[in-house]
């Protein structure tokens, strides 16, 4: 008996914890800009957590070729949630196609999108 009531009692430790930390990570526009010497990574969107409240930290990594990544930001601060990113890769990175963005909140909870390629020359 005692059993059950400890597995019951955990189960719903893990309803209320996964609950208190619901998060959501909406990426509504992701690019990566290249010009010479250099390429740019941008990404914009919204991170929003239990009953609407806004989630302040977020980091990003851009995904690309075969199964590559590299992390562009860690720990930068959203506005109200809402959040609009714009950084270099860093230098002597080697790049290529395709693209992908990731953003992942400070709780781990991510969005993964591909991003647009422009070249500016």
């Amino acid at each position: 008996m005692k059993k059950m009531y400890f597995i019951y009692i955990c189960l719903i430790g893990m309803l209320i914890s996964n609950s208190l930390f619901a998060q959501s990570v909406t990426i509504s526009k992701a690019s990566v800009i290249s010009v010479p010497n250099n390429q740019i990574v941008f990404v914009s969107g919204t991170l929003t957590g239990v009953k609407g409240i806004p989630i302040t930290g977020y980091t990003i990594d851009l995904l690309y070729g075969n199964n590559q990544s590299v992390r562009i930001a860690t720990n930068v601060a959203s506005s109200g949630g809402n959040y609009h990113y714009t950084g270099f890769v860093p230098t002597g990175t080697q790049i290529s196609e395709p693209y992908q963005v990731k953003v992942t909140t400070n709780r781990q909870k991510s969005a993964t999108v591909d991003a647009s390629n422009c070249t500016c020359n």
